[in-house]
Formats: structure tokens, C-alpha cells, sequence
């Protein structure tokens, strides 16, 4: 199993409406089918929410800069935010800007513009533009005083330009949700110790150096725009083409999308989780569920998403 992205869903359409002669297709170009996409999509989060399907998950690192009270999620490079976990922080960090990125099959490989001073094992925090897959918190191999590796970090995409390794000798430390806002009267010289979530806005203490934290929260339904977007549900694939191939085909191929429109939905139609693909997609989740303890059950995604993170503060 595994999430597919946009141009995965794409390719899945165009072959079941048989417009996979030519790459992007001829009628149905992706242009045409993000509608029919991102409606299937609507369709799955909004059932998964009414029958109570574990919720997906993400991670975000992100460098708050010193005096900063507070974190718009966007800020952060989160668009699709729905409720906040938990937040981590630690402190005596630094960044080195990269200067190149190469995805490989079994690694990425990247050079620092400057000298790094790290050793093989060491942690460090990548975000890297236009490498999908890449952002998150990694292992190095050294290979030169500004070549590193990340041995096993399978990437996609084009390095642009741009993009940082932070590095710190701190351990992350959980942060305590406070039910109001942290206390603003002074800058603290210490570490962000407390978090408020008010008017979809992180309050923080400020500090006065450079904090790296991590976000971890619950992701909201936001649908895919990029062909590169990921849809971070299990397995979803088929329902969301042949959903899809349902949409987008009503007009030029009436029978057709009733067919398929049947076999994503069931004999009723009905995006309700009733039938067809949908319900066993659904069912799956409800089964991993149960299998919980109480007390993970709240918390628990379809699977967790890779790490990535926003590292520019």
C-alpha cells in the first residue's frame, strides 16, 4: 500500500478512460480531470470524518525566529492545518545554506556552500525546493567537508535553488499546551516552554535566538493542486480514479461513468460510504481501529506520512 500523488491519480484516469496514448493525455488532460479530482477526493475525507476512520497525520519542522509570539501555520509552509497535537522545541541551532541537491534510487546527495563540521550519524533537518520527499529530519553520511548523504531517502523532483540544513546538539522537548495565551510581558531567554492554539494561530513565547520546532497536527481535507501534491490515505488510488473517470466522463461517456460511478459508490450512488469502493476503503480503516487501545484510538492516522518540514525562518 501507499499514498499516491496527483500525477499517480492522473495516470490511473487516463487509463481507465483510455487516453493513455500520449503522456498527459490527449482529451483528458490534467487540466480537465483536477475538478473530477478534487471532488473525489472531498467525497473521502468527508466520509471519513462522519464514520470516525483514523484522521492522517503530519509532521512539520519549522525555524522560528528569535522574537516571534506568533506562527501562522502557512508561515510555516502548512496549508492544509486542521487541529494541532503537539509542538516540539529545541534550542542551539544553526543553518548552512545548500547549494546542491541530487535525488538518487537508494539516496539523496547534497552540498552545503559552506564548510558543514558535521559527522557521519549526525542529525540534521533538510528543506530542500523542488525535491519531493526530501524535507524532513535525517542521519548524514559526510562524504566531503560540504558533501553530505542521506543514505536510504528516496526523492523525486528537480533541486531549484535555494533551500537549508538545520543543525542543532539539542534534543527536541515537548511543549506544554497552555489553554491561554503564554505570557508576552518579556522576552524570555530560555526555550519556548508553552504554546497557545487561538483563531488558528500558534502564540509562543518569544525568545531571543533561533528555535527549531516541530508541528505535529492533524491535516484537514485541503484537495490536491500540484501534480506532485501526495493524498496521504492508504490505498485510495482506486477509489479516487475510478470516482474520478465517473466525473469526468459524465458528459462524453453517460454509461460508462454510470458504471463507474457503481463500482466506486455502489448500486445507490451515494457518497456515503455505503457501497462500492468507498466502503471498502473505509472498512479497512474502521478495522485497523478496532484493533487499537482506547487511548491511541483518537490519535491514530492511516499510516504516518513522511516527515517533511519548512526550515526557513
Amino acid at each position: 500500500m501507499a499514498f499516491p500523488t496527483l500525477e499517480n491519480v492522473y495516470d490511473a484516469i487516463r487509463m481507465k478512460l483510455g487516453d493513455d496514448e500520449v503522456s498527459g493525455g490527449q482529451i483528458y488532460t490534467n487540466t480537465r480531470l483536477l475538478g473530477s479530482v478534487q471532488h473525489a477526493v472531498r467525497d473521502l475525507f468527508r466520509v471519513m470524518a462522519k464514520v470516525g476512520n483514523p484522521r492522517v497525520i503530519k509532521n512539520v519542522y519549522y525555524n522560528l525566529p528569535a522574537y516571534t509570539s506568533v506562527l501562522r501555520p502557512s508561515t510555516a509552509g502548512i496549508s492544509d492545518m486542521g487541529d494541532p497535537i503537539g509542538l516540539w522545541a529545541r534550542g542551539n541551532v544553526s543553518t548552512l545554506s545548500v547549494s546542491s541537491a541530487t535525488p538518487g534510487s537508494s539516496s539523496l546527495a547534497l552540498v552545503t556552500s559552506t564548510a558543514h563540521g558535521l559527522s557521519s550519524g549526525d542529525l540534521v533537518t533538510l528543506y530542500l525546493p523542488g525535491v519531493v520527499g526530501g524535507d524532513g529530519h535525517y542521519a548524514v553520511t559526510v562524504t566531503s567537508s560540504t558533501g553530505l548523504t542521506i543514505n536510504g531517502l528516496v526523492a523525486s523532483g528537480s533541486y531549484t535553488s535555494g533551500g537549508t540544513v538545520t543543525v542543532g546538539s539539542d534534543a527536541f522537548s515537548p511543549v506544554y499546551q497552555a489553554t491561554d495565551s503564554p505570557n508576552l510581558e518579556h522576552v524570555s531567554l530560555g526555550e519556548v516552554s508553552e504554546f497557545a492554539w487561538h483563531g488558528d494561530v500558534f502564540h509562543v513565547p518569544a525568545v531571543s535566538a533561533i528555535r527549531e520546532i516541530r508541528i505535529e497536527y492533524y491535516s484537514s481535507a485541503t484537495v490536491p493542486t500540484q501534480t506532485t501534491d501526495v493524498i496521504a490515505v492508504d490505498d485510495c488510488i482506486d477509489f479516487l480514479a475510478c470516482r474520478s473517470a465517473a466525473l469526468a466522463a459524465k458528459v462524453r461517456s453517460p454509461n460508462l461513468s454510470r458504471i463507474w460511478n457503481v463500482e466506486a459508490l455502489g448500486p445507490k450512488e451515494m457518497a456515503d460510504g455505503s457501497g462500492g469502493m468507498l466502503r471498502d476503503l473505509l472498512q479497512a480503516g474502521v478495522r485497523a481501529l478496532q484493533e487499537m487501545a482506547p487511548e491511541e484510538r483518537m490519535r491514530q492516522p492511516f499510516r504516518f506520512p513522511e516527515e517533511y518540514s519548512s526550515s526557513v525562518g
